[in-house]
């Protein structure tokens, strides 16, 4: 009987840590990530849904030549500072390239969020370091290379 006692406490106990609920940190990352990973991946709306209202239209304004051309190639979360239970900023490294042009570039970008209301939103952000261009703007590229095929002639017999 005393077996199952215990065996009975360590699933009791065992239960209850598997249903904690997440913590604010926690579900800020979440919010972080999954705001991060759909704009990269070209599914705007459901970034954007992430954006506080008066933040959406400069979100969109700055992703404006996102998958046309700048090619977002990766992006990471670099951390997450919890200012308190509902305000954190977090960092968020792009790797990415324009389309014509190969160079691998990296922007950090930090944004603010907060959990107003249940749902955590971005507030705002800004390029931090890094390359510019992400967000628009002049940018010196490479050099197109030019061709370097010698021109040539194609030589035809009228003998077979």
């Amino acid at each position: 009987m005393r077996p199952l006692r215990v065996f009975g406490t360590f699933v009791l106990l065992f239960g209850c840590f598997a249903c904690a609920l997440p913590t604010p940190s926690q579900k800020a990352s979440e919010a972080a990530r999954e705001l991060n990973w759909a704009a990269r991946w070209g599914k705007m709306e459901e970034a954007v849904s992430l954006a506080a209202k008066d933040n959406r239209d400069a979100f969109r304004e700055n992703r404006a030549a996102w998958h046309d051309e700048v090619k977002i190639l990766d992006t990471e979360l670099a951390s997450l500072d919890m200012k308190d239970a509902t305000h954190a900023t977090v960092q968020v490294d792009v790797s990415w390239n324009f389309e014509d042009d190969p160079t691998l570039r990296v922007t950090r970008l930090t944004q603010d969020w907060s959990d107003a209301q249940g749902k955590w939103l971005m507030l705002d952000e800004e390029v931090v370091s890094g390359d510019e261009g992400l967000f628009g703007g002049e940018v010196k590229r490479l050099d197109q290379p030019k061709d370097k095929h010698f021109p040539s002639r194609t030589i035809h017999s009228s003998v077979y």
